[in-house]
């Protein structure tokens, strides 16, 4: 099984389509999001339909919760990401924060990631050792 792990696309679909066009010439079976959909760029509802339902596993990005807990967002962001937070707020639509809210996204979840150094041929592989309660979780194997 190859995973394609993404994390950080912070509203931005423009860098996105470009990532899911060269893996998808690399190839892999399923998509893993470590959070993050939202923030700084201008495309959260068009990153969150490109994604939502070719996700295996996503897990809430603190821009992620910053959405869901606006509250949190003067206390805890710089300057420049509470704008974007606020502007992604404004345009964010019904269906995108319905996702954030009630999809399969993991809100606590702790992973510990090990990985290993791959002979000079593979380097271009990364290999994640995932703790055993994601595998029982969400059948990964």
């Amino acid at each position: 099984m190859r995973y394609l792990i993404l994390s950080d696309i912070h509203s931005n679909l423009i860098a996105l389509k470009e990532v899911l066009k060269k893996a998808k010439r690399i190839g892999y079976d399923e998509i893993i999001c470590l959070g993050d959909f939202v923030g700084y760029y201008t495309s959260p509802n068009e990153v969150i339909e490109e994604l939502k339902d070719k996700l295996k596993i996503a897990i809430l990005g603190n821009h992620d919760y910053g959405i869901l807990h606006p509250q949190s967002i003067t206390a805890y962001f710089n300057e420049i990401a509470r704008d974007a937070l606020f502007y992604n707020i404004r345009f964010l639509s019904k269906d995108s924060l319905e996702f954030l809210k009630n999809s399969h996204l993991l809100q606590r979840l702790t992973i510990t990631f090990s990985y290993m150094v791959l002979p000079q041929n593979q380097r271009n592989s990364i290999i994640f050792i995932l703790p055993p309660m994601l595998h029982e979780k969400f059948a990964l194997h």
